[in-house]
């Protein structure tokens, strides 16, 4: 696949809003606040939310019937493997210092069943292996051999993130949850229980964080890249300050309910 600089801008350029006459499907990257998302569409959709995490799922996906979205771990083209339809993607991508040595910190406190492999791993072995190298940038393609082709493959990120309906960023994931929920016309408010994600990277130091900026260039640029979708859609839904910080004492008090009155709350993911 041959993509110019000129082409690739002319297809930000031409990304169109939807509308809601599609199937949402949503990319959840790990340590992106995936989790904390899956909360919230379960609470909009319940039943008819559909999840893809286990391997079985993700290579021969079938959709239940009733389901109207879906969330997963799987990457761009899944759609491909689903009945023929109309599907449009949402993710958010977080800045890849933060969410390398989160995935990384993660995987090493959950050495039982498909992390046992990365049990004795360095962060150095870490970031040479697809897990913790580009991961985003491979998610978004959909390529998971990226040797000698770096370049090509992170234009055709940019290219797939620019079709996505909805494009965040964890670090304004309230901002995030407003705009989502204007986006597809939700009734209940995107409230969700706070804490799910545990804070790694507060912990990062500044030559980890050196060694992973290096060994994930892509993402870099990408996350970057996704900046600019997002600032887009947050102007385009006229997400204030304000709105962010009255949301988000709401959801201080649901919160503090709904660990009282212990409501649902969705298996912790990846």
């Amino acid at each position: 696949m041959r993509i110019t600089k000129k082409s690739s801008e002319n297809i930000y350029l031409s990304a169109m809003p939807f509308k809601k006459d599609f199937f949402p499907l949503f990319m959840h990257i790990p340590k992106t606040a995936g989790t904390t998302l899956h909360f919230v569409l379960r609470r909009q959709y319940r039943k008819k939310l559909q999840t893809f995490y286990t391997k079985e799922s993700l290579k021969s996906p079938n959709l239940l019937p009733k389901t109207v979205a879906a969330i997963g771990h799987f990457r761009h083209n899944f759609s491909k493997k689903l009945p023929a339809g109309n599907y449009a993607y949402a993710t958010f991508l977080r800045d890849p210092a933060a969410q390398v040595f989160s995935h990384y910190h993660f995987i090493k406190s959950n050495k039982n069943g498909n992390h046992a492999a990365f049990a004795h791993f360095s962060l150095e072995d870490f970031v040479a292996d697809p897990f913790g190298n580009n991961f985003q940038t491979r998610s978004i393609s959909g390529i998971d051999d990226i040797t000698n082709r770096e370049a090509e493959v992170l234009e055709i990120a940019k290219i797939n993130l620019a079709s996505f309906f909805f494009v965040g960023i964890t670090e304004e994931f309230d901002a995030g949850l407003l705009a989502l929920q204007k986006k597809m016309g939700w009734l209940k408010k995107p409230y969700y229980l706070r804490g799910t994600v545990q804070a790694y990277e507060s912990r990062i130091t500044k030559a980890e964080k050196h060694l992973i900026l290096q060994s994930n260039a892509l993402d870099v640029a990408l996350y970057d890249f996704g900046k600019s979708l997002w600032q887009q859609q947050k102007n385009a839904a006229g997400i204030s300050e304000r709105q962010v910080q009255k949301f988000a004492l709401r959801n201080h008090w649901y919160g503090m309910l709904a660990a009282k009155w212990n409501v649902f709350k969705p298996r912790a993911q990846e």
